[in-house]
C-alpha cells in the first residue's frame, strides 16, 4: 500500500496553521485582558485622586485653597457703581487695611484705614 506523503504533509501544515492561529488568538485575548486590567487600575487611581481632592476642598482642609480665599492682597483696585474706586489692601475682596478711595475724576476722596469695607481709624478726608 502506498502512502501519499503530500496529503499527510498538507494536512499537517493545515493543523499546524490552525494551532498557531489558536495560540495567537489566545495570546491576543490575554493581552487585551491585561491591558483592560491596567486601564481599570489607572481609572480607579484617577477617580480616587479626584474624590480626595474634592473632599479636601469641600471640607476646607486644603490649606492652599484656604490661603487663596483668606489672602490679603495689596494694591487691588475695586470700583463701585458711582465710578469711584478704591486702591489698597483687600481681604476676601473687601477693603481691609490701608487704602485710598478716589472720585470718578481721580481726585482723592478718602485716604486711610478700612475695616470690613468701612472707613475707620486714621484718615485724611478731602
Amino acid at each position: 500500500m502506498e502512502i501519499n506523503n503530500n496529503k499527510i504533509n498538507s494536512k499537517s501544515k493545515k493543523e499546524i496553521l490552525i494551532d498557531n492561529n489558536e495560540i495567537k488568538f489566545e495570546q491576543e485575548k490575554e493581552e487585551k485582558i491585561i491591558k483592560t486590567e491596567k486601564e481599570d487600575k489607572i481609572k480607579i487611581k484617577i477617580e480616587n485622586n479626584i474624590g480626595s481632592l474634592a473632599n479636601k476642598i469641600q471640607s476646607g482642609i486644603s490649606q492652599g485653597y484656604k490661603d487663596k480665599i483668606n489672602e490679603v492682597i495689596k494694591n487691588k483696585k475695586i470700583q463701585n457703581d458711582k465710578g469711584e474706586y478704591y486702591i489698597g489692601e483687600v481681604y476676601n475682596n473687601i477693603p481691609n487695611g490701608k487704602g485710598i478711595v478716589y472720585y470718578k475724576n481721580g481726585n482723592i476722596k478718602y485716604e486711610g484705614e478700612f475695616i470690613n469695607g468701612k472707613e475707620e481709624g486714621n484718615c485724611k478726608i478731602n
